[in-house]
């Protein structure tokens, strides 16, 4: 299977940034993860404004 680059905005990287540290490593491990597969089994679009976050609490329990 073909293997992807991620390409890293700066806006993404300064938003990055501003999460707390402590989520940082699971979000690059995911971000990484898509390089190989950047479709995995039961992905879903998140869907929102463009300023809109979702906080990792929120997801907890969530696919």
């Amino acid at each position: 299977m073909a293997s992807y680059e991620i390409d890293w905005k700066s806006s993404a990287e300064r938003e990055l940034k501003c999460i707390d540290r402590q989520y940082i490593p699971k979000i690059l491990e995911k971000i990484k993860s898509l390089a190989e597969n950047p479709f995995p089994l039961h992905h879903r679009k998140l869907h929102g404004l463009e300023a809109s976050y979702r906080r990792p609490e929120e997801l907890v329990g969530r696919g």
